[in-house]
């Protein structure tokens, strides 16, 4: 498993997909979350669309560093965790809690999303029951030229038949590489 140094201190695991001249792709996940949230599948069939796709294991999660000597007290942040396949990947409930803490006390992100330069687009289920729409609403319109995306019918998850539209989303917001013949994606 690939291992990138985050910050000093900090490492964390991540698998990529398709070439790496293509336009990078990066999944993000929500905190407590392994690269696994993403399936493999659906990470293959958008480097199939010509990106270089890449997952990650969130800190103190999965093969990413963990910080076992700052243990948290669960039950103050959440109830429960990790699906078998995540169990058997790599079972750190105590992380989850860290990353929690450390959100909160890290307090709000809105400057640092105001700061972004890069093309983003932010998706959100309109049957999100854990985080409502006008989260994704709010983050899109943080982010300076961002692209918001709200699909009916997925929620806190992406099933598997909301697969082709999310590739297709993301597909179109990536321009190819000119390695191919076609134009590079241009960052501000």
């Amino acid at each position: 498993m690939p291992i990138a140094e985050a910050s000093p201190g900090v490492s964390l695991a991540y698998e990529a997909f398709g070439d790496p001249a293509d336009p990078a792709v990066l999944l993000v996940m929500g905190f407590g979350t392994r690269l696994i949230a993403w399936h493999e599948d659906f990470c293959r069939a958008l480097a199939r669309r010509g990106r270089h796709v890449i997952r990650y294991d969130n800190r103190d999660c999965g093969l990413s560093t963990t910080f076992d000597d700052h243990p948290v007290d669960m039950g103050r942040f959440i109830a429960a965790e990790p699906a078998a396949q995540s169990y058997d990947r790599a079972c750190r409930p105590s992380g989850i809690g860290r990353q929690l803490g450390a959100m909160v006390l890290g307090g709000s992100r809105a400057d640092a999303l105001r700061e972004l330069r890069v093309p983003t687009l932010v998706m959100h289920g309109l049957d999100d029951t854990l985080i409502d729409p006008s989260g994704g609403k709010w983050t899109a319109g943080l982010v300076p030229g961002a692209k918001l995306l709200l699909i009916p019918d997925m929620g806190h998850d992406r099933p598997r038949e909301l697969w082709p539209e999310i590739i297709d989303a993301v597909a179109a917001h990536t321009p190819l590489s000119t390695r191919r013949g076609r134009l590079r994606p241009r960052f501000q």
